[in-house]
């Protein structure tokens, strides 16, 4: 399993390309990306970004890297953008259990496997998807809140 949430970027362009958010197995064979030029990277809850490279990627990493937190500031504005790239059906599960705020967080309407958002503090701004083929973890307060709007 890898950080939460994981993507493939390709340094010649700043293409970005996701499929499944929780690891680039699925999304190498389902997207059919060379490997020899397409590199693996995460965003992660907290805001740590990870972008590999190899020696042989004639980029500046700086820039590169300034340029794609000006494009995604925050993980909740990274995991809209792959959301919004891979339908409103997310076939997997979702382990966001690193993230503490829900405002802006737009989920697919179907999840497939389980979705973990048990760190969350508070229900404000969270929608949950229609439907949920896994469990479902929250924390207490936050279950609470949502049983109370109805």
């Amino acid at each position: 399993m890898c950080e939460m949430a994981s993507f493939f970027h390709l340094p010649a362009t700043g293409e970005i390309k996701v499929w499944d958010l929780m690891g680039h197995g699925e999304t190498e064979k389902e997207l059919k990306l060379d490997l020899k030029i397409w590199r693996e990277g995460h965003y992660e809850p907290n805001g740590k970004i990870e972008l590999r490279f190899t020696d042989t990627d004639r980029v500046d990493r700086v820039e590169y890297e300034t340029a794609f937190r000006n494009r995604f500031p925050t993980f909740i504005s990274f995991l809209n953008w792959g959301f919004s790239e891979i339908g409103e059906k997310y076939s997997g599960w979702l382990d966001l259990s690193g993230l503490t705020s829900a405002d802006g967080l737009k989920l697919p309407s179907s999840i497939s496997g389980w979705l973990d958002l048990r760190a969350l503090t508070s229900a404000d701004g969270l929608t949950l998807p229609s439907s949920i083929n896994g469990s479902l973890y929250l924390s207490d307060s936050v279950r609470a809140e949502l049983e109370m709007r109805g």
